[in-house]
């Protein structure tokens, strides 16, 4: 069977983002969120999921480029952050409280945390995924962002082949990383962030082979959203919502 699914990210920045989330998934083909704890827009995010039982919701664990669960400030690339932990041993404490708290706030919202994934996929590096697996992997049984990344144009430069290489790199061996839960078999949308084009998405999901397949959208609202904008497309071009087993919540052409 093959199965698709629309994640939006960064569900609970802000209340922009919230706001495009909702219109994406009330009147788009949106299947999935992905909630960040501890940010201006978290608390809201939260009252919104508990009004759309049909919107997946899974966490978005985040270590850069947002406001750490515990108060100070975390580096603002993904670059800086996946640096920091490879080379300060010091910073691990910090790192992993701030993961346990992320991780409590979501159980005490009451949601069911139906999947997992990370703000610019530090899940890819091997610490961060064994502290996830640590933290959530007994406890839940749900599906995680996999590392099977594909993208739509090629390379252009050394540094992009080499952070392609780098995310693509199962760091920890077995297919869930450091976390017993199924991964996506592929995943969909890095090389076109807040860009995504309907027409690409549909002409590609039509295409996949058996399996389970992840594209990543990024609403954040106004004119400039492509994203949203392609959400909304999508569902016009029969991209509906429905459940085809377990958890996975999938899009499937009408």
């Amino acid at each position: 069977m093959r199965r698709v699914t629309f994640t939006a990210d960064d569900l609970g920045l802000s209340s922009a983002v919230n706001q495009a989330i909702l219109e994406a998934y009330t009147d788009g083909a949106l299947t999935s969120a992905a909630l960040m704890l501890g940010q201006p827009g978290s608390a809201e995010a939260i009252e919104l999921a508990r009004r759309l039982p049909g919107l997946e919701i899974g966490w978005h664990a985040h270590l850069c480029d947002s406001h750490p669960a515990r108060g100070g400030r975390w580096a603002r690339t993904p670059w800086q952050a996946a640096w920091q932990i490879t080379l300060f041993p010091g910073h691990w404490a910090r790192v992993r409280a701030d993961l346990a708290e992320q991780w409590r706030q979501f159980q005490s919202s009451g949601l069911v945390c139906r999947f997992l994934n990370t703000h610019h996929h530090l899940h890819c590096h091997p610490w961060v995924a064994r502290w996830l697996g640590e933290l959530v992997g007994a406890t839940l049984s749900g599906w995680q962002r996999g590392q099977d990344y594909r993208f739509w144009d090629p390379p252009e430069g050394v540094a992009t082949v080499w952070s392609r290489a780098a995310l693509r790199r199962r760091w920890i061996p077995g297919p869930g990383g450091g976390l017993n839960w199924p991964a996506a078999d592929s995943v969909w949308g890095v090389d076109r962030l807040w860009r995504m084009q309907a027409d690409e998405v549909d002409r590609t999901a039509r295409q996949l082979p058996p399996g389970r397949h992840e594209f990543i959208f990024h609403p954040r609202g106004g004119a400039a959203d492509e994203d949203l904008k392609a959400l909304l497309a999508l569902r016009r071009r029969g991209w509906t919502r429905e459940k085809t087993g377990g958890d996975w919540c999938s899009g499937t052409s009408a």
